[in-house]
């Protein structure tokens, strides 16, 4: 059974934890909800966010995974603190994205070439990873 609906103002929604209505923009999309948005604000989701991470359960889940990943790909993880170390001691200097010059992180194309960086942002970023995922499915035995 759905909970009852609250009508809101035209171009606003209502926040199920703070319970009043805001703009539609003050949601963070979500396609799997009707009107494609979340059930709480950026605000309240920012307060359930922080509040979800200092419990103990959920940070030893997060150092376990970290470790794991540590464990699993110890070049990556070698390189990426050789990285953070050169950043702080200013032998590296950060760069703004390549792409559209927002602050930027590191992108490392060969792991084999530790000094080999290219700087973008976190959208260029996620859209580099993306599309290398893609052509290594697309030239895999398997598809």
């Amino acid at each position: 059974m759905s909970r009852p609906v609250r009508p809101a103002p035209i171009g606003k929604k209502w926040c199920c934890r703070c319970e009043s209505a805001k703009a539609i923009d003050d949601f963070h999309r979500n396609r799997a909800n009707k009107d494609g948005r979340e059930s709480h604000c950026i605000a309240c989701k920012k307060i359930y966010d922080t509040e979800r991470r200092s419990r103990p359960e959920v940070k030893a889940r997060s150092h376990a995974n970290l470790a794991d990943r540590a464990k699993n790909n110890p070049k990556i993880t070698a390189v990426r603190a050789s990285t953070r170390y050169q950043v702080r001691k200013g032998v590296i200097l950060k760069q703004p994205c390549f792409v559209c010059g927002d602050q930027a992180e590191a992108h490392h194309p060969d792991y084999d070439q530790p000094l080999s960086i290219v700087w973008l942002c976190r959208k260029h970023h996620q859209a580099v990873h993306r599309m290398t995922k893609e052509i290594q499915h697309e030239s895999s035995p398997n598809s």
